[in-house]
């Protein structure tokens, strides 16, 4: 991973970044997530089927909040819960404007996680694919 972050934060051509089933843990993440702030061109990443759990479901959520160029995130089968979709909803609600699909699926988010994802689905009006299943 630590070979890949200095490529992401010069890289001015790529554009997809797909991690899924990598083994991407917590810590990784956090690095990984650092790096996409300062990255101007990804519109891609996918890190399903990693554990990232909470902390690395927060690394995704500042991320989120700073980047300006992500299209499509996909975090199935993540480890993610109802507090790390709060914090993703959060973002979607208050900050990120360029998100447009969103992959939560295969977690074990339950009924306030998704109570807090409609919400934030009312201020945000970019988002266009939300699966939960």
């Amino acid at each position: 991973v630590k070979d890949l972050l200095t490529v992401l934060k010069g890289n001015e051509t790529l554009i997809g970044l797909n991690l899924s089933d990598n083994g991407v843990k917590e810590e990784s993440c956090k690095l990984l997530c650092d790096a996409l702030i300062e990255n101007n061109t990804l519109a891609y990443f996918a890190l399903y089927s990693n554990e990232l759990a909470l902390n690395g479901v927060r690394s995704v959520a500042t991320m989120l909040s700073a980047n300006k160029t992500l299209v499509t995130l996909q975090l199935q089968n993540t480890k993610l819960d109802d507090d790390g979709a709060i914090l993703i909803a959060k973002e979607l609600e208050n900050t990120n404007r360029t998100l447009l699909q969103l992959d939560l699926s295969l977690n074990k988010i339950g009924d306030d996680g998704a109570a807090k994802l409609a919400t934030a689905l009312k201020s945000n009006n970019i988002l266009t694919a939300l699966s939960l299943r």
